[in-house]
């Protein structure tokens, strides 16, 4: 973890405070198919709304 902070955010008209956190590294995937379908489903706390607060790229 190289960043983590409290943020508040407006949403609706009222304020909301929530985690933000960086995190570096790699990861490896062993199983694209089922990789792909955990991405899809959502990760995290966001997933009952169809996504997850991800995101990805490739190694340098």
């Amino acid at each position: 973890m190289v960043d983590f902070e409290r943020r508040n955010v407006l949403r609706g008209g009222r304020a909301h405070e929530g985690p933000d956190v960086t995190w570096h590294g790699e990861l490896t995937v062993l199983d694209g198919d089922k990789f792909a379908a955990r991405l899809a489903a959502g990760v995290g706390r966001h997933s009952a709304y169809g996504y997850g607060m991800l995101l990805l790229r490739p190694a340098r």
